[in-house]
């Protein structure tokens, strides 16, 4: 029974690795969470990826349909994207 948890352990460990985020440029490496501690938000702002190759994720203020979202600290949300500086 040992033996089949630790080939399955070590199966699961390799195909991580292959299917891991290794398409990232040397320069920017995948993200490791314990490296990266984020300063807490505001309490309206919410924390959304940039990257999956960009270690850190960045406070951004929601914005809600027809609201202004020209600043690069806004994102739209609920599946809304920026057009012309308004949340569509």
């Amino acid at each position: 029974m040992k033996l089949f948890l630790a080939i399955f352990l070590l199966t699961a460990c390799v195909c991580a690795v292959i299917a891991g985020e290794d398409d990232c440029p040397p320069e920017n490496p995948p993200c490791d969470p314990l490296l990266c501690a984020i300063p807490g938000c505001a309490p309206n702002s919410v924390l959304k990826k940039r990257d999956p190759c960009d270690c850190c994720e960045s406070c951004y203020t929601p914005k809600k349909q027809g609201e202004n979202c020209g600043d690069p600290r806004f994102a739209c949300i609920d599946g809304l994207r920026c057009k012309n500086d308004v949340c569509v």
